[in-house]
């Protein structure tokens, strides 16, 4: 999960310019203020918001610090004129985290309706044990906008965190695809939609194939 693409600029004649690339790479980390790759918002005129850049930061040994990072979608301008998508943002880390920022990737606002939800990624290793971790927050927009996973056909999380009305699926190509995700993380407002020829595995106990606990969220089989 490495995001390395710069946001796309809105559409329009005056649209916002989509945000920029962020790569940092090191043994200790101090993160207190903020990184930004926001989209570009639009306060007059007629184009979109640009959506949301990347930002991609690996910390080796330590990372501390309670600083932000912002890979938001911007806001549309006037009349028709729609929010951009968020970005992605990743954080993998190694050794002592004791970071304790935020993270922002939601789409942005406009009177032509509101951009999709980004992506957090956080990894965590620790004596070669790996945990993923990835959240996806709609930030309440109420748009029949889908983030949608599309990271290979066999996928694994120990933690999703979908929250605030998100819609997510993977895709829909007829290939045959897996999710696993051992544990569901979520407001309950979100969809999680199953597409024909699709298996999710959730919150499963390891020993039985059902489901041991309540799904925090809406399911949508096809």
């Amino acid at each position: 999960y490495t995001p390395v693409l710069s946001g796309t600029n809105g559409g329009g004649s005056a649209g916002g310019r989509g945000g920029s690339i962020i790569r940092i790479v090191a043994l200790e980390l101090e993160m207190d203020g903020q990184l930004s790759a926001n989209g570009q918002s639009v306060s007059s005129g007629h184009g979109g918001g640009g959506s949301g850049g990347s930002i991609w930061v690996t910390a080796q040994d330590i990372l501390k610090g309670s600083g932000s990072l912002h890979a938001r979608g911007g806001d549309g301008g006037s009349t028709a004129s729609g929010g951009g998508s968020g970005g992605r943002i990743a954080l993998l880390t190694a050794g002592v985290n004791i970071f304790h920022g935020k993270y922002h990737a939601t789409g942005g606002s406009g009177p032509g309706g509101a951009g999709g939800a980004g992506s957090i990624f956080l990894q965590h290793t620790d004596n070669n044990k790996v945990t993923d971790v990835l959240v996806i927050d709609n930030g309440n927009r109420q748009e029949d906008i889908y983030f949608t996973l599309n990271e290979g056909q066999d996928t694994e999380f120990q933690e999703l965190h979908l929250n605030n009305m998100v819609k997510f699926d993977i895709p829909t190509d007829n290939q045959a695809r897996r999710l696993n995700i051992h544990k569901l993380i979520g407001d309950g407002s979100a969809l999680l939609h199953v597409h024909a020829n699709q298996t999710y595995l959730v919150d499963q106990d390891g020993e039985q194939n059902e489901t041991t606990s309540k799904i925090p969220a809406n399911i949508k089989i096809d």
